[in-house]
């Protein structure tokens, strides 16, 4: 059997302070006949992380690259029975995304929900094969939340996630208010540096429902996004280093193209 480390966490509810916590491990057993590791090139050059016991002697499991790749995508996998058609192609398009893991050493999702539905481990265990042996997620709200669901972030990594914090935005509106939206903090060590990736999917706008509904959700995403620039000068204050990098990717909801190649609709 082999055991592969990933990180657990609580999920964090705040107002007008961050939250930080020391960073947990779980262990999963996994059998020879569940992972077939002879079929894995998993291992990146630039991680320090001992994986002796699942590398052979050669190099035949070592990714061919000098650089880091990362990947933010919003999955679209809602949980039920959320859905436009029948059922999403959910499954589908699930298996297809386990199949290009490989290509990525740091993936950030949005919408990858976890409520009333198992796809979002499923991920979890298909990219442990692919050498993502640390992960960070936002759990399910607790059962006396006013949330209905988790917020539908997800981070997998090749590197130590050396520490991490999940903030939630004060508030929501529409359907948006369902869901525990926030910002996914880790900490990834590479090498002697670190890497401060933030991850986040913003209010999203609802141009069919109202002019009224327009206007509060622009005006409520706005509002996240301070929070945003609040929580990243937070953090930062006491993980920051001078040969650190930080990033910030996500699914915003905003239009990227300039105005006068698309006027905005009313």
């Amino acid at each position: 059997m082999h055991y592969i480390l990933s990180p657990i966490f609580p999920v964090i509810i705040i107002d007008d302070s961050i939250i930080k916590l020391n960073f947990i491990y779980k262990i999963f057993v996994l059998m020879e006949d569940e992972i077939d590791f002879s079929n894995c090139i998993f291992y990146h050059p630039l991680c320090e992380l001992n994986v002796n016991e699942l590398k052979p002697e050669k190099n035949e499991r070592v990714l061919k690259r000098d650089h880091i790749k990362l990947l933010t995508y919003n999955i679209f996998l809602r949980p039920p029975p959320v859905k436009n058609n029948d059922n999403d192609w959910k499954d589908e398009r699930l298996e297809d995304f386990c199949k290009i893991l490989h290509n990525y050493d740091v993936i950030c999702l949005q919408e990858m929900f976890g409520a009333l539905n198992s796809r979002k481990q499923t991920l979890i265990r298909m990219a442990s094969k692919s050498g993502y042996f640390f992960y960070i997620d936002t759990s399910s709200p607790s059962f006396l939340s006013k949330y209905m669901v988790d917020g539908g972030l997800l981070i997998l990594s090749r590197f130590p996630i050396i520490s991490y914090s999940f903030c939630s935005y004060r508030y929501g509106v529409i359907s948006d208010s369902l869901a525990q939206k926030g910002v996914l903090y880790a900490k990834i060590l590479i090498k002697d540096c670190c890497f401060h990736l933030f991850t986040t999917h913003l209010q999203a706008s609802y141009l069919y429902s109202g002019e009224y509904h327009f206007r509060v959700s622009c005006e409520t995403r706005m509002a996240q996004i301070s929070q945003i620039s609040y929580i990243m000068s937070e953090i930062l204050k006491s993980e920051y280093h001078s040969r650190d990098k930080i990033l910030l990717v996500g699914d915003f909801n905003v239009d990227a193209q300039k105005y006068y190649f698309k006027k905005p609709v009313m």
